[in-house]
């Protein structure tokens, strides 16, 4: 019985070790990634600008105007709500 109860407590140990071992990575992962959103919003603006000037256009028909709101809506909704909100009460 004691046995099984040390072989027991040693699984549980060697589990979380692994286990911190496999969090540490991922936070080392997460860190990096948080490091960079800096260089990842630059590139979500970089898209968003270049829609945009698809609306500078005085010649837009009805459908490419809808078109492009609804690229620029794309962008908007998992990036800031209230600009997405915007560009779908113009489609």
């Amino acid at each position: 019985m004691t046995k099984g109860i040390l072989a027991f407590l040693c699984f549980l140990f060697c589990t979380s070790v692994g286990a911190q071992s496999t969090l540490d990575s991922l936070l080392t992962v997460l860190d990096r990634a948080v490091a960079g959103s800096d260089r990842y919003e630059d590139v979500k603006k970089q898209r968003i600008a270049l829609i945009k000037e698809g609306l500078a256009s005085r010649d837009l028909s009805l459908e490419e105007e809808y078109r492009i709101n609804s690229k620029l809506f794309g962008e908007y909704e998992a990036y800031i709500c209230d600009s997405a909100r915007h560009y779908i009460t113009k489609t």
